[in-house]
């Protein structure tokens, strides 16, 4: 009967260590997905800045020179290069 009791014993100890695991691989992956959705979120003011941009260069373009006292030409065009990163 002890030999019984003692293989249930251990069962049980292998599934709380098999649940510790997937606690931790769990906890791993909610830690990665946040950092992937606050990179999602980064990428994605970007893009909305850089359409705002593009549409208000867009306006500049079709509107008469003088009326916007900018003309396309005025705008500055920026280096996007890190370096290092590309």
């Amino acid at each position: 009967m002890s030999s019984l009791l003692e293989e249930l014993a251990r069962r049980e100890a292998a599934a709380h260590r098999r649940i510790e695991e997937i606690r931790e691989q769990i906890a791993a992956l909610t830690s990665q997905m946040r950092d992937e959705q606050d990179r999602l979120s980064r990428l994605t003011i970007t893009r909305e800045t850089v359409e705002e941009i593009l549409g208000e260069a867009a306006q500049l373009l079709d509107e008469p020179t003088g009326q916007a006292g900018t003309t396309f030409t005025d705008l500055e065009v920026v280096d996007l290069h890190v370096a290092g990163n590309g």
